[in-house]
């Protein structure tokens, strides 16, 4: 397993992919979020990374990057090869980009698409479709939750909210009570293989909320590891 990071050498950015086990540097290029992109500042606007396999799993990885978030940098996306080739770059709206993105085949193509915040990129940096909202996400997850094909989109708006749970094809599935912006990610707590979401209010809130399925028992069953569980990525 590798490991991609960004260090700064002679006042710039690079980004760099190390060998796991030595740290020893496989591949690095100056980053293709320079310092003109970044208007000069170095705090809050560090690029996130996620890995990303657009050709499906038999294809090749891609390390794809991003801006954007709090209205400080231009929100802009970069997918890079193995070798940190730019495949493609993606700059979008104000506020399209949120902090925390996620990354899955969200409608069965084989394919993973990317959640950057409130807009949905294909394997090729397309935009598949943007909700226009007047804040950034502050997170999204990729959950099965609904019998339809594919799966759904939750999204967190910052500060004030709503959070959104988003069909992959359209966006009128559905959308939360709540006027607070939450902290969301989707395990499977029911252990039958279907995903709940899980909502949070970091600040104010008293109480977990807790998603299911209609059909769900809401029994409790022994405890099943999910891989990556303990590794939720959240803006919290």
């Amino acid at each position: 397993m590798e490991v991609v990071t960004e260090f700064w050498k002679d006042g710039k950015p690079w980004i760099c992919v190390l060998e796991g086990n030595t740290g020893r540097v496989l591949e690095q290029r100056e980053s293709p979020f320079d310092l003109d992109v970044r208007g000069g500042r170095r705090s809050r606007c560090h690029p996130v990374g996620r890995v990303a396999y657009p050709q499906g799993r038999a294809g090749k990885p891609a390390i794809v990057l991003k801006y954007g978030a709090s209205n400080h940098v231009p929100c802009l996306a970069v997918a890079l090869d193995p070798q940190l080739i730019e495949m493609w770059r993606l700059a979008a709206s104000k506020h399209a980009m949120g902090h925390v993105p996620s990354v899955d085949d969200v409608d069965d193509d084989g394919r993973d698409e990317i959640i950057f915040g409130t807009l949905l990129a294909d394997e090729s940096g397309g935009t598949l479709w943007e909700k226009h909202v007047d804040r950034h996400a502050d997170c999204t997850a990729i959950a099965d939750v609904h019998p339809a094909p594919g799966r759904e989109l939750l999204v967190s708006v910052c500060s004030t909210g709503p959070a959104y749970c988003l069909a992959a094809e359209v966006l009128d599935w559905g959308e939360t009570k709540s006027h607070l912006a939450v902290q969301a990610f989707a395990v499977d707590l029911c252990a039958d293989s279907r995903e709940e979401l899980v909502l949070y209010q970091p600040y104010n809130g008293k109480a977990i909320l807790i998603f299911t399925q209609p059909d769900s028992d809401g029994a409790e069953k022994p405890y099943v590891h999910e891989k990556d569980a303990y590794n939720i990525r959240s803006y919290f």
